[in-house]
């Protein structure tokens, strides 16, 4: 039996998870071409895992490879920990990490995780271009089409924008309500 939970590489027999010893060597394969320079979608049609890009990406930060008290490992710890830092060093190169920007800017947006699309309600994030930083929709690009159209902000425009509205809030008033007890009736 297959569940739809149940790692690549693994099998679940009689409630308990064993190797599957093709697909585990696929997954060991995997994480060695990826640490080679190999792209997401090359190392998984190399290794013939039918696997999406994203699906790939999380195979390489799954830690239940490593093994636990359900899983028998897979990977030894050093193969898994250089894939880590590889994973976070592309992440970075590529501007997709919102942690990682150089020495002289902020590593974290203060908009991170709070700035969502208005036409699609995906997050916003942080992205490196040519010499500067701009926040896009996430959801812009998906399977190598333009899925939103939203334009690219900057901090500077979104500061601005925030600024702005917070100058049309009625600070004591919010300060009012948030001193107001908050109680919470059940309808039977």
């Amino acid at each position: 039996m297959i569940l739809a939970h149940t790692p690549y590489g693994y099998l679940i027999k009689g409630g308990n998870a064993i190797l599957d010893a093709g697909q585990a060597t696929q997954v060991r394969n995997l994480f060695s071409d990826y640490l080679a320079g190999g792209s997401l979608a090359l190392i998984a049609q190399k290794n013939q895992i039918p696997r999406t890009h994203s699906s790939i990406g999380n195979m390489l930060a799954d830690a239940r490879y490593l093994g636990d008290s359900y899983y028998p490992a897979i990977l030894e710890k050093g193969l898994w920990e250089k894939a880590q830092v590889e994973r976070r060093r592309r992440a970075a190169a590529l501007g997709r990490d919102k942690n990682t920007l150089a020495a002289d800017r902020p590593c974290i947006s203060p908009f991170s995780s709070i700035v969502f699309c208005a036409a699609c309600g995906s997050e916003f994030r942080r992205y490196v271009g040519s010499g500067y930083d701009y926040l896009r929709c996430s959801r812009y690009i998906v399977k190598k089409k333009v899925t939103c159209r939203s334009p690219k902000l900057t901090e500077a425009d979104l500061e601005s924008a925030f600024l702005e509205m917070l100058g049309n809030i009625d600070l004591q008033e919010i300060s009012k309500k948030a001193k107001q007890p908050i109680i919470n009736t059940v309808t039977l």
